[in-house]
């Protein structure tokens, strides 16, 4: 939200302190201790979106594949990975967890993604990706913080739409009966190819300057850090960090 906001000079319309904007967020989406259920997780938000009048569209991906990553980030969108864990100690089989997504890298046979994540010491971290077998296959994350399995089982997309200056979630060309629309929320079951893009200005990608600095300091290997700079350079493409 702080991030779409001060991109389009909206950040005026947001609570000056980035904590009043979570507590507000926490109480539309009913959160608790066990944190937010996901049946409200998208409620919650259309309403906080529509409160401060934010032509923002909310786009839902189940079992994203790696384009719908790419075509998110590079239409300049923000985007926030709902990590699922499963095959876990007998104690505690299964869990969730949410990261935002500030860029992906391609570099071959190898892959990963860097996001942002409140449980971990750094708050800023890269993760190598491979893809599970099948017709559609998940994202498999190498997450250190899990001892079983972790994959990517949803996406959410906010989008800013320039073009609207409310927040009716109207602008998808995708077939009515592949959306169920919520005020502001698109849930999308189709790909994401066909929803309406976000331009980014070119920025420097803070992950970049993150890792260049744990690379100096030995703390990721040339092989990681190679990844990274590595599409960079192949692909051209500019990365934003998403708040």
């Amino acid at each position: 939200m702080i991030s779409l906001t001060s991109e389009h000079d909206r950040r005026g319309d947001l609570p000056s302190d980035p904590q009043d904007i979570i507590d507000e967020l926490k109480e539309d989406m009913s959160w608790d201790e066990s944190g937010i259920d996901d049946s409200n997780f998208l409620p919650g938000k259309s309403a906080f979106i529509q409160r401060h009048n934010l032509p923002i569209t909310t786009t839902v991906i189940d079992r994203p594949s790696m384009e719908d990553l790419r075509n998110a980030i590079e239409n300049g969108c923000a985007v926030e990975i709902t990590l699922t864990g499963i095959r876990g100690p007998a104690d505690n089989p299964n869990y969730q967890h949410s990261l935002t997504l500030d860029g992906i890298a391609k570099a071959g046979n190898e892959a990963a993604v860097f996001v942002s994540d409140p449980a971990t010491p750094s708050g800023s971290d890269m993760h190598m990706i491979s893809l599970s077998g099948g017709d559609r296959p998940y994202i498999l994350v190498d997450y250190p913080n899990w001892s079983g399995l972790s994959i990517i089982s949803k996406i959410h997309i906010q989008c800013w739409d320039s073009n609207n200056s409310s927040t009716d979630g109207n602008k998808s060309s995708v077939p009515d009966k592949n959306i169920q629309q919520d005020s502001s929320v698109i849930i999308e079951k189709t790909s994401f190819s066909n929803k309406i893009g976000c331009f980014a200005p070119p920025a420097i990608p803070s992950w970049i300057k993150n890792n260049a600095d744990w690379w100096s300091k030995g703390l990721i290997s040339d092989k990681d850090f190679a990844i990274g700079i590595g599409y960079m350079v192949k692909e051209k493409k500019s990365f934003k960090s998403i708040t």
